[in-house]
C-alpha cells in the first residue's frame, strides 16, 4: 500500500486577473512587517501575452507615491479608474487576501526566515570563533 502524504502550500501571495480599459492586468499582493502591501502588477496585451514586465508598488517603499498614483502612470488607467481599482486593492480583496490563509501564511513564512537567518548567524559566528581560537593557538 502507498500512503499518501497532505502537503500544506504556503500561499502568501494571491493573484487576481482585472478587465481594464487598458486591457487586462494580473495584480499579485502580499503583505508583510518589511515591504507592508506589497502589489505587483502585470499588463498583458489583448493578444493574452505579458506586454510589460511586472513590476511592484510597497506601501512602506514607495516615496510616498499612491497605489493609485503608481496604476495611473504604470498601467495607465485614467484617474478615476486606477482610484476605484487602489480602493479595491487595499480594502476589500486585501480583506479576502487575510481571510483565505493569506496573512497566516506570511507570518509563518517570516517565522522560518528568522528562523534560517538566526542559524546561519550563530553558524557563521562559530566558525569565526573557530578560526580565531585555531589562529590564537598556532601563535602561541
Amino acid at each position: 500500500m502507498s500512503s499518501k502524504r497532505k502537503r500544506t502550500t504556503l500561499r502568501p501571495m494571491r493573484k487576481r486577473l482585472v478587465h481594464t480599459s487598458s486591457g487586462p492586468i494580473e495584480i499579485e499582493i502580499s503583505e508583510n512587517r518589511t515591504h507592508g502591501l506589497w502589489v505587483a502588477v502585470s499588463p498583458f496585451a489583448e493578444s493574452g501575452w505579458q506586454a510589460r514586465p511586472t513590476k511592484a508598488w510597497m506601501s512602506k517603499q514607495n516615496a510616498g507615491e499612491s497605489l493609485a498614483s503608481f496604476l495611473e502612470v504604470f498601467v495607465p488607467l485614467p484617474a478615476a479608474e486606477a482610484a476605484q481599482l487602489a480602493a479595491e486593492v487595499q480594502g476589500s480583496w486585501r480583506e479576502e487576501w487575510a481571510k483565505s490563509g493569506g496573512e497566516a501564511a506570511t507570518r509563518s513564512l517570516e517565522r522560518w526566515t528568522n528562523v534560517v537567518v538566526a542559524g546561519a548567524t550563530v553558524v557563521v559566528l562559530l566558525g569565526l570563533t573557530g578560526v580565531g581560537l585555531v589562529i590564537w593557538l598556532a601563535v602561541t
